[in-house]
């Protein structure tokens, strides 16, 4: 497959997404698209700190692990307590009904996660 051909590929499978998945219209997305390369490299920054840090989201003495985005960080079947944007406290659910990455709504974003206990 050629780099144009996996491009396309990968803009085909964020458009499903973002139409199907969140129901947004096109005009939603493309005002989404000015901010993704920012998005992009914050994510990244926060990989590489997370790399260089040698250790992976220390919880706090709480249990509230601080996040910023990005792929699921536990298990897809535990069960999860999430601090949104809003202030508010989900949960627990499974980890997979959760949205881990960015949002449309800052305010439905996970900024803090922790475990459930049973």
């Amino acid at each position: 497959m050629t780099e144009a051909e996996y491009t396309n590929l990968a803009l085909t499978d964020v458009c499903e997404m973002l139409l199907d998945q969140y129901r947004l219209s096109p005009d939603e997305i493309a005002s989404l698209a000015k901010d993704i390369p920012g998005e992009c490299r914050a994510m990244a920054d926060n990989r590489r700190a997370l790399s260089t840090e040698g250790e992976k989201d220390a919880p706090k003495d709480d249990g509230w692990i601080e996040w910023k985005g990005g792929k699921c960080p536990v298990d897809q079947l535990a069960e999860v307590m999430v601090k949104l944007g809003d202030g508010r406290i989900v949960g627990p659910h499974r980890a997979s009904n959760f949205v881990w990455g960015k949002t449309v709504d800052p305010l439905k974003e996970i900024r803090a996660y922790r475990v459930a206990r049973p």
